[in-house]
């Protein structure tokens, strides 16, 4: 009997160290652990990214662990015939074999924007007008047109294809330094770009290397879908200056101070989203300018702190 109760404790025992084991491996293993979203110190926006840093067409994930963007072209696998189609299976099966190394294929839909196509468009028919100002009809009609262009195609999404290519290998080049092991990185990761975009060929398809501009862009559309346009913000630093790292200069100014300067962004967002854009109807336009003058009577009925005597004075007094 004794010996039935000795065995079934130690089963028991074996049992709950192995369930043990079990649990600590997969704890160690769950990706929440390496969820940064989940961390409570975090103080600022860069530290909730998941890589440190994007510079020469790499993402820094940390610890000497890169990633490259290759940009993959289309081809209409719809109108290929039969033998095509075939073909295109067989050259797939042998390009995702060729790879010795790990990859990720990465498809991205987001909103087109063409705020900047119709700027330009509409300089050039400024500047035709000058020449063949009888054309003016025809230039208003054809940038409205453009304007609306998405609208009756319904081409409002653009989805890209790309290849993630990593590298997470250096770690194991313990004799060189930190600036060695980067440039190392560097050079085999876009080897295996190379190795990639040429194995692409076979495919009839076409592959490069985003800039780092474009990886930037890429990462900022997938955080920000809506305004992914506003790109050049984030790469210049004025983001980060301004909402991450910046001082709060609200908590110097006055009350009055504070109303001007909610008016003054109001009369300045009237201007840029209706007065000067070209989708705004003529119609409209007289009571936007209305509303424009309004807002400056109010500035100096009720505020105007930014252009009064006393905002003057008192810039004077802090700079002595």
């Amino acid at each position: 009997m004794g010996i039935v109760i000795f065995t079934a404790v130690f089963f028991l025992v074996i049992l709950g160290t192995m369930g043990g084991l079990v649990f600590w491996q997969l704890k160690k293993t769950d990706p929440k652990n390496n969820d940064s979203s989940l961390k409570s110190n975090i103080k600022t926006a860069q530290e909730f990214l998941p890589f440190e840093g994007i510079s020469d067409s790499m993402i820094n994930m940390g610890n000497h662990q890169y990633r490259a963007l290759i940009e993959v072209s289309s081809i209409n696998y719809e109108l290929r015939t039969k033998k095509e189609r075939d073909v295109l299976e067989l050259s797939y099966q042998r390009f995702l074999n060729s790879l010795d190394f790990p990859y990720s294929i990465f498809i991205h839909s987001r909103t087109v924007d063409n705020t900047k196509m119709l700027n330009n468009l509409q300089k050039d028919i400024q500047e035709t007008l000058e020449t063949f100002p009888q054309l003016a009809e025809y230039g208003e009609t054809h940038l409205g047109d453009m304007g609306n262009f998405q609208d009756r195609t319904n081409t409002h999404k653009q989805k890209k294809k790309y290849i993630v290519v990593p590298y997470d290998d250096i770690h194991e080049l313990t004799n060189l330094d930190d600036d060695e092991k980067y440039s190392e990185a560097a050079k085999e990761l876009f080897s295996r770009c190379s190795i990639v975009i040429d194995n692409l060929e076979g495919l009839g398809l076409k592959g490069r290397v985003l800039t780092t501009e474009e990886v930037a862009s890429v990462i900022t559309s997938t955080y920000h879908r809506d305004n992914h346009n506003h790109i050049n913000g984030v790469i210049d630093g004025d983001y980060l200056e301004r909402f991450v790292f910046g001082e709060n200069k609200m908590a110097d100014i006055l009350s009055e101070g504070k109303l001007d300067l909610i008016l003054i962004e109001a009369k300045s967002k009237l201007k840029s989203e209706l007065i000067n854009s070209s989708e705004t109807p003529p119609y409209l336009l007289e009571s936007v300018n209305q509303a424009v003058l309004e807002i400056e009577e109010i500035r100096d009925k009720l505020a105007g702190f930014y252009k009064s005597e006393v905002s003057r004075k008192t810039n004077e007094s802090e700079g002595d």
